[in-house]
């Protein structure tokens, strides 16, 4: 996840850019259906880039995959998706939303935008008990004391130990502190907790009569859209041979984001418990004899093993109970961060179960792709003149004043159109290549590839390098 959050940071300054690239996208294809594939918390255009080649094989439309600022108000990021990257019809289209994107679709339907189906995936439909922990600390709280109890004795103890041990203390003391930084999340949430605290569990905006839950605003739900699908996921990281364990590797999950690594991860934990476990043994029986100096105060301060040892081992269950998906006692069915019952969707049918997926790999896996077309097709959606078109393919930084070459490529039933442009305008070009001599200054190539029932629109920035007076 982390990773995640600093390549979504890192794009902010491109947001210009995708906002004028992807409306023109919206307009040019208003007259077919539209399907936006809607991102979540933490979440930007690139949520279902994976997904949307697979779906876009047997589902005919114009995609939308916006940015609308996943930290911002749910009226915010509807004004951005409306102004921003959608002008058509929304009786034609199709919401596709991962997560928090889910209440923001709901949202806008409440709000007097119709659309023609909603589907969601891993959203909180009756609030999000990991926003209640976040609002009221007890994540920084845990954070916080987590971070003490597992790197206090690595610290502690390399001034009581042997220099051959210290170094060892050391070693361990950076695996423990990367694998802490992976959930150490709760530090960048700032402006979202406006967002985090009205999406809370039995907030007014979730349930009050005015609500999304309340009488009105799913009344006007039903109306609003004649298909609306929920499906959820349930983690079970070795589900051959645990079926019911709901709680290994939970925090791992969402933090990396695939099973491969999640495996990866909380081998990572076990291990770092079970050498904290061994030093505790080990401090606690010291004697005189191994250390005359310092033996009373290392077998004193051996509980600062045990107490982190503790602490990593259940880690996941204390991310359970953080999530809300702890009952009696035990880890309940969940995702990784959004408890199975809070994808309850009233007024809709129960949510489907899509296999062992944690939250934040729903978008990208094949067997939420194959749920999308099922829905898709469901509402109405035909597949007959399926077009799907890859990324524009040339070099993004050229030679002033130098020519360059652009190409797609493109499948779908009928006969293929292209048509280039440059900055907005369009240039002609009836095949997938196309070249350009440049005029000295930055530009965007863009093309729409249509086949008679559809539309798709691809553009790429270029940059112009210069020397000085004196051209590359």
């Amino acid at each position: 996840m982390r990773y995640e959050i600093v390549r979504t940071l890192a794009r902010c300054g491109a947001v210009g850019l995708l906002l004028s690239a992807l409306a023109t996208a919206s307009r040019a294809g208003a007259q077919t259906p539209t399907v936006i594939l809607q991102h979540g918390f933490f979440g930007d255009e690139h949520t279902w880039e994976q997904a949307q080649p697979q779906i876009a094989l047997q589902i005919s439309a114009q995609w939308i995959r916006p940015r609308t600022g996943w930290y911002l108000p749910l009226d915010s990021q509807s004004t951005n998706l409306f102004q921003f990257f959608f002008s058509g019809n929304p009786h034609s289209t199709a919401f596709v939303a991962h997560s928090f994107g889910g209440l923001l679709g709901r949202y806008t339907l409440q709000q007097g935008h119709p659309w023609k189906a909603v589907v969601t995936f891993g959203t909180p439909h009756g609030g999000t008990p990991i926003a209640q922990s976040v609002v009221n600390g007890n994540v920084a709280r845990w954070l916080s004391q987590l971070q003490v109890d597992v790197l206090s004795p690595f610290e502690f103890f390399q001034s009581y130990v042997s220099f051959l041990e210290a170094l060892e203390l050391q070693d361990y003391e950076w695996v423990a502190a990367d694998a802490l930084s992976n959930y150490a999340v709760a530090g960048v949430l700032g402006n979202a907790m406006g967002l985090l605290d009205k999406v809370r569990p039995g907030t007014p905006f979730m349930e009050g009569v005015g609500g999304l839950n309340g009488t009105q605003g799913l009344l006007a739900e039903a109306s609003a859209a004649p298909t609306r699908k929920p499906f959820t996921s349930v983690h079970t990281l070795l589900p051959d041979q645990f079926p019911g364990d709901h709680e290994s590797g939970l925090l791992c999950r969402v933090s990396t984001g695939g099973l491969f690594w999640t495996q990866v991860c909380f081998g990572t934990q076990i291990a770092l418990a079970s050498y904290m476990g061994y030093k505790y043994l080990q401090y606690s029986n010291a004697s005189p004899w191994d250390d005359p100096l310092n033996y009373q105060v290392i077998q004193s301060n051996a509980i600062r093993w045990a107490t982190g040892a503790w602490d990593v081992w259940h880690l996941d269950h204390s991310w359970c109970g953080l999530i809300g998906a702890v009952s009696g006692g035990n880890c309940g069915l969940s995702d990784g961060l959004i408890p199975a019952t809070s994808s309850n969707w009233p007024g809709s049918p129960p949510p489907t179960v899509v296999g062992n997926i944690g939250h934040t790999e729903q978008p990208s896996r094949s067997e939420v792709a194959a749920k999308v077309i099922e829905s898709l097709q469901s509402a109405g959606y035909n597949n007959g003149s399926a077009l799907s078109v890859s990324a524009i393919q040339g070099p993004t930084l050229v030679d002033a004043y130098s020519s360059a070459t652009f190409s797609v490529s493109a499948t779908g039933s009928g006969t293929l159109t292209y048509l280039w442009s440059v900055n907005g305008t369009v240039q002609g070009g009836t095949g997938s290549q196309f070249t350009w001599a440049n005029t000295g200054a930055n530009f965007t190539i863009s093309v729409q590839v249509g086949n008679g029932a559809s539309s798709v629109n691809r553009s790429l920035a270029v940059q112009v390098q210069t020397c000085g007076a004196i051209y590359c």
